[in-house]
């Protein structure tokens, strides 16, 4: 919630809309999945926070990423390495659950 006020907030001149699988379904951000995108536009920036080492399908996820990214567009994937220190830290929390 704090990321997308401050998101609001840093882009009030332009169209922020996202996509979340579970916990968000708003004016901003729809529930959905990479599989399906459900909006008939097209986006300068697209970007994946932590999203795509848990797809079962990487190119089916990245075809429907691609088919909405403008011809000017940037596609950003933030993900962790699994070599850093946090990486394992991370591994050993996910796991212990």
């Amino acid at each position: 919630m704090i990321f997308k006020l401050a998101l609001k907030n840093m882009f009030r001149n332009k169209n922020i809309n996202g996509i979340d699988p579970y916990f968000y379904d708003d004016d901003i951000v729809k529930k959905g999945d990479v599989y399906n995108i459900d909006f008939d536009k097209k986006f300068d920036l697209i970007y994946t926070i932590e999203v795509l080492q848990h797809v079962k399908y990487l190119d089916t996820a990245l075809q429907e990423i691609y088919k909405h990214l403008s011809e000017d567009g940037v596609f950003i994937i933030c993900d962790r390495n699994p070599n850093s220190f946090i990486g394992h830290i991370k591994s050993i929390q996910e796991y212990r659950g």
